[in-house]
């Protein structure tokens, strides 16, 4: 079978290609970056048995990515939504229409492959963190500012503290003014993730453009994942819908 999935996340997009049974590697870029590469597929004009896509980019920017794909690979999108559950797993929300559908396959998908209760922080843009027991039930979560949302922030709010645009080794305390933001910004959302293991006997499961940076400050154990989003899209309970841009 011949597929794709796509994770359009608000700063980047990863998608995914199989064609026949042989997995391409997964790949990150911007929108000019992943527009190029459909184009590279395209030209092998292979026929698609499905395209599913999880997106929390605002309507005009998912039609147009659904429509390109359309164009291209003459096949109509499925989109991921949000439901009151998957297989055994609950959503927390009382409106589940207000969890990002990304932050719902991360949970799936991370139930799935650790079956026992976990801590999903999915750190980009926004840093996400979803608590799920050992039932597994969703109990909620914490929305917090990304890494370089919390860098720009503190530099557009200053005179003196530049824009930091790499999130590299970090002093402890810190001996710069680099080291003492970038400690200052990381070191919270660590001490947080650790709180919330304890209290509520979770283990971290670690995932997003930041993950590495994060992770490397932990002191107790955790899994880092590349692409949970991308493996809740493969899992088949997962709900779909088409989406026209009438309905957008």
């Amino acid at each position: 079978m011949n597929r794709l999935f796509v994770d359009i996340g608000n700063s980047k997009l990863k998608w995914r290609f199989y064609i026949g049974e042989s997995r391409k590697h997964d790949k990150c870029g911007s929108y000019e970056e992943f527009c190029a590469h459909l184009d590279e597929v395209s030209l092998a004009k292979p026929l698609m048995d499905c395209v599913k896509i999880s997106s929390v980019k605002n309507n005009a920017t998912t039609f147009a990515i659904s429509d390109l794909i359309e164009t291209k690979l003459n096949i109509v999108p499925q989109f991921a939504k949000v439901s009151n559950s998957v297989g055994k797993v609950r959503c927390g929300y009382k409106n589940i229409n207000e969890l990002g559908v990304d932050r719902w396959l991360a949970i799936v998908s991370g139930v799935k492959k650790y079956e026992k209760g976990i801590l999903i922080v999915d750190s980009g843009t926004a840093i996400s963190i979803d608590l799920v027991d050992h039932e597994p039930n969703h109990l909620g979560g914490f929305i917090l500012p990304g890494l370089r949302a919390s860098l720009e922030a503190l530099s557009s709010c200053t005179d003196k503290i530049p824009l930091i645009s790499e999130i590299d080794n970090i002093a402890s305390p810190g001996n710069s003014t680099k080291s003492g933001v970038l400690g200052g910004i990381i070191n919270p959302v660590i001490a947080f993730i650790e709180l919330l293991s304890h209290k509520y006997q979770l283990y971290p499961v670690l995932t997003g453009g930041d993950n590495l940076q994060i992770g490397v400050g932990l002191s107790i154990k955790h899994s880092l994942e590349d692409n949970l989003v991308l493996d809740g899209l493969e899992i088949d309970e997962v709900e779909f819908e088409q989406i026209s841009s009438c309905k957008l």
